[in-house]
């Protein structure tokens, strides 16, 4: 006996449900019932691959039967059984879903042929079946597979540390990550569709078109450059580009990273080397200068000794001793600066440093300079020498002063700050730039002297602290007090920084260590 599949004959006249029975039992098992119910009822129990089913029975007509199998049994194949006159409701019935039909008087080959069609069929169609399940699943798996790596692949673009900008040839921003946002301080909509050559800084635009030539050749570049941010910071950015075909159309493909701190802290480096340098030479030369005066005043003191000295010599010689003794004080400004002149340090108060020093300099600066002071009483004393600290709030004071012709305003403020490893709090002007300095973790005592003058140029502030630099008129200043100050400072362990914007002044701020 074929094993493919079972049989269900529905026929309320049991001679052709007996004659159909006979005929397929040898070929397939097989079961009966004398009405549409009862063959439900069956359906609903066992598998069937095909069913039989006469059009005219009581109670229940073919066509609402076969509606009725195909719901239970969806995947049967029914088999319609009629007479002559039923033909045409028969094929109505292969409409709503039945393989064939039979009529009546039965032929025993057409029988087995029609119902082996119908196994056949039935067979193909579960194979089928089977075979878009597992390809659903497969489908369905290889689909969570995608879904997970596109989820993994956004997670990655959009927290990567570097921002990642892709764009055409063009330049313009196809997408971006989150990091690339924070970075030009844009939210994602506002730089979509925008050049990226809108927010770089106008002396590197001109190089984006090579840039682009190589990226197209092949070759993945690697440079630095600096854009705009909104808020109108410039920030130095190092990209490492490439072009990508996707879908036969070019894309760029860059990662940005900030390296802004990372020129500041070279930037400092090399500043703080060159000071180093200077220093050494400053040292040199000073020791050299002073060898020279102390010949020029000894021999001065020992001709103005004499007493055969007409008058007109006499003038002259004391003209030379006079501006010898100049050059010395200047000699005197350099070994500070160079941290070369014996320095004895005491506990000192700063504030009362401050106050004195102020009542030496009030009458050089008032009335038309407003000094605003802000003194903290509860700051600690310090070792230092007075005498030098009193020099470099003086420096400072004078050179603010000269800054406000017009008149103006000083603000000078003490207070005690505790620093982090690596950086000083910012005491700076709102999108001023500055000279900044990195400082070692403890206690300081800051002295803050501020003006409202016209402030330092951006391309003079690296240069400020090397002796003879100096902004000012010629004849109007020596360029060594405020490399006198950085060496007296430095000397004292702490730390001096300078924020300025042209145009709207200055504030210096001075960093001594509070004793452990």
């Amino acid at each position: 006996m074929n094993s493919g599949g079972k049989v269900l004959i529905i026929d309320d006249e049991i001679g052709p449900r007996e004659s159909l029975r006979m005929i397929i039992k040898d070929k397939y098992p097989v079961k009966t019932a004398p009405n549409a119910l009862e063959g439900l009822k069956l359906l609903s129990e066992d598998d069937f691959s095909v069913v039989l089913l006469d059009l005219r029975m009581p109670h229940m007509d073919g066509i609402t039967a076969l509606q009725e199998i195909k719901r239970i049994c969806p995947d049967s194949e029914v088999l319609i059984v009629t007479a002559y006159a039923s033909v045409d409701t028969a094929r109505k019935a292969i409409q709503y879903g039945a393989f064939d039909y039979l009529m009546k008087p039965f032929d025993r080959n057409d029988v087995i042929k029609v119902v082996e069609r119908g196994m056949h069929k039935r067979k193909k169609a579960k194979e089928l079946k089977q075979e878009h399940a597992e390809l659903k699943e497969l489908i369905d798996e290889r689909t969570k597979e995608l879904m997970i790596t596109e989820r993994m692949r956004k997670e990655l673009f959009e927290n990567a540390n570097d921002g990642i900008i892709i764009m055409n040839t063009d330049a313009v921003i196809l997408d971006l990550n989150l990091r690339a946002c924070e970075l030009m301080g844009y939210a994602k909509e506002e730089l979509k569709g925008e050049k990226i050559t809108t927010f770089e800084a106008e002396e590197s635009k001109y190089l984006w078109k090579d840039r682009m030539v190589r990226l197209l050749n092949g070759e993945q570049l690697l440079f630095e450059t600096e854009y705009y941010t909104k808020s109108g910071n410039k920030v130095s950015i190092e990209i490492s580009a490439k072009a990508i075909e996707v879908d036969g159309r070019m894309t760029i493909q860059s990662f940005y990273r900030d390296i802004t701190e990372k020129k500041r802290l070279q930037a400092q480096l090399f500043h703080s080397q060159k000071m180093e340098s200077i220093g050494t030479l400053a040292g040199g030369l000073a020791h050299d200068f002073n060898n020279i005066l102390t010949a020029v005043l000894g021999h001065a003191d020992m001709i103005l000794a004499t007493e055969q000295l007409s008058t007109g010599a006499l003038e002259s010689l004391q003209v030379i001793e006079s501006s010898a003794r100049q050059a010395s004080q200047v000699v005197a400004q350099l070994l500070s600066f160079a941290r070369r002149g014996g320095n004895e340090f005491n506990p000192l108060r700063v504030n009362e440093v401050i106050e004195n020093t102020l009542a030496m300099v009030s009458k050089l600066i008032l009335p038309r300079i407003i000094i605003k002071k802000k003194l903290d009483a509860t700051i600690v004393p310090i070792m230092g020498n007075a005498t030098q600290i009193g020099q470099v709030v003086m420096n400072l004071v004078i050179n603010a002063r000269d800054a406000m012709p017009n008149g103006g305003e000083i603000d000078i403020s003490t207070g005690l700050v505790n620093v982090k490893p690596g950086s000083l709090p910012n005491s700076g002007l709102q999108g001023g730039p500055g000279f900044h300095a990195d400082i070692k973790e403890g206690q300081f005592i800051v002295i803050r002297i501020s003006d409202t003058g016209t402030g330092i140029a951006e391309e003079h502030l690296p240069h400020i602290f090397e002796p003879f630099y100096t902004t000012k008129e010629k004849g109007k200043g020596t360029g060594l007090g405020l490399a006198a100050s950085y060496g007296i400072v430095k000397d004292h362990g702490g730390e001096i920084t300078v924020y300025s914007k042209a145009g709207f002044g200055t504030i210096v701020a001075i960093y001594l260590p509070v004793p452990k």
